[in-house]
């Protein structure tokens, strides 16, 4: 046996027998069935539904993402890092309060002004549900500051079945294939998390209502200021290669390329979420764990990004020599164009896959502004040169070459300046 390969698996054995093992698995269970939902369901959808359609339903779920980021004023992940729960329930009533408020402008917002944003967005199908975008905006929101609460209080299994029951929510009104079922579907499946996420958390945040205080609030908004100041603006950047690229694909070309687009990161990021999601959340609880008793962070990083790199590295292989086959066999010959997006895509998603899980630690860190400097370059570049490329070419193909060339090499330099920052922190701890 290689040394390499030696160390690879003696690494995988201590992740797999680690103490956050046991919770990663139960979220990884959730994470699991909740996304086969949708990946067996695509072949369906896919016979029912056009590309154009699935534009429509990527550009609506885009839109939401990015409004839902800035409505909180990115608080949440900052509920899990009090060592005080009534601290931790105070940034998630001020997070919630902040979303309400945005909720009922963005709504006058979409009333008025529907008409100009399709036609801005290249897209008239969009047109008849940006009324609904700020609500969505809201269920995801509040999806994620009662996530972060639940996962504050351990509660992984709670975590795991909220997904399933959004994925199960979403996939029994897309089926139906009527008219405006993937957008209604995406709409019911938020709802339907939302309010099991705030059944759950009940029990946990009851004996802490009598806390909560607009004093308070603010107290602990000043004392974390740099997620709404910094943060937000990094999450925005961050969104910028994913939901905002395709806000341009819809402009540059048209709603069909944006559904080849969609279906193609669909398949791609799902097998991927079946793990990086589970085990970056935990990670993530266990790192803030480690941070408050100066316990040093490296040694379980390096683990978690090694086991990612061999399962990532297997996984993308085989779908590289299998994506044409999979695309039109599986979802019909109309999109076999998945199959190139795939191949040009692959580099920057692997990297992805690998980082994502350790992305958290830089609000653990305080690393706040460094790593928005970071994603403000990488992303901005990336973004403006598939737009450069796109508009003087006009061509996707190779926009998305220059785009995944450029993701690739700032997702590598994101993951070496976390491990800078982390061995700054691990120097400091006994």
């Amino acid at each position: 046996m290689k040394p390499e390969t030696s160390r690879f698996k003696t690494l995988f054995q201590q992740i797999r027998k680690s103490e956050f093992s046991k919770n990663s698995i139960a979220l990884l269970g959730g994470t699991v069935f909740s996304q086969l939902i949708p990946i067996g369901l695509s072949p369906v959808l896919t016979r029912l539904f056009s590309p154009t359609e699935f534009g429509v339903l990527a550009l609506f779920v885009s839109i939401s993402k990015i409004i839902s980021v800035f409505i909180t004023g990115r608080y949440e992940p900052a509920i899990v890092l009090p060592k005080e729960d009534r601290d931790g329930v105070n940034l998630m009533g001020a997070a919630f309060f902040l979303s309400f408020g945005f909720l009922i402008a963005l709504t006058l917002v979409s009333i008025f002004f529907q008409a100009p944003i399709a036609d801005l967005l290249n897209a008239p199908g969009i047109e008849s549900w940006l009324i609904w975008i700020p609500l969505t905006a809201f269920l995801m929101a509040g999806i994620q500051i009662l996530s972060q609460w639940l996962l504050r209080v351990k509660r992984f299994k709670a975590l795991s079945s909220g997904k399933i029951t959004q994925a199960v929510g979403t996939g029994a009104v897309q089926v139906s294939a009527f008219s405006g079922a993937l957008v209604i579907g995406n709409i019911t499946g938020q709802i339907v998390a939302f309010f099991y996420y705030l059944k759950v958390s009940y029990k946990s945040v009851r004996p802490l209502v009598t806390d909560l205080s607009e004093e308070q609030m603010w107290k602990n908004m000043k004392n974390d200021k740099n997620f709404p100041l910094v943060t937000s603006l990094h999450r925005f950047f961050d969104l910028l290669q994913s939901n905002v690229l395709i806000s341009m694909i819809s402009s540059l070309f048209s709603a069909a390329v944006l559904g080849f687009y969609s279906l193609t990161t669909r398949t791609l990021l799902a097998p991927a979420a079946l793990i990086g999601s589970a085990v970056g959340n935990v990670f993530y609880q266990k790192a803030a764990q480690y941070h408050q008793n100066q316990v040093k962070i490296v040694p379980l990083a390096q683990k978690v990004v090694a086991a990612l790199f061999g399962i990532g590295l297997a996984g993308f292989s085989i779908l590289f020599f299998t994506a044409d086959f999979i695309f039109e066999t599986v979802f019909g010959a109309e999109w076999v164009e998945c199959a190139l997006y795939t191949k040009i895509l692959m580099p920057w998603l692997f990297l992805n896959f690998i980082s994502a899980p350790v992305s958290g630690l830089v609000n653990i860190l305080g690393a706040q502004r460094l790593f928005f400097l970071i994603s403000a370059l990488g992303n901005t570049v990336a973004v403006a040169s598939f737009v450069w490329v796109g508009w003087y070419t006009e061509e996707i193909e190779l926009s998305l070459m220059v785009f995944s060339g450029l993701m690739s090499i700032y997702m590598l330099v994101y993951l070496l300046a976390i491990f800078g920052s982390l061995k700054q922190f691990d120097s400091t701890c006994k």
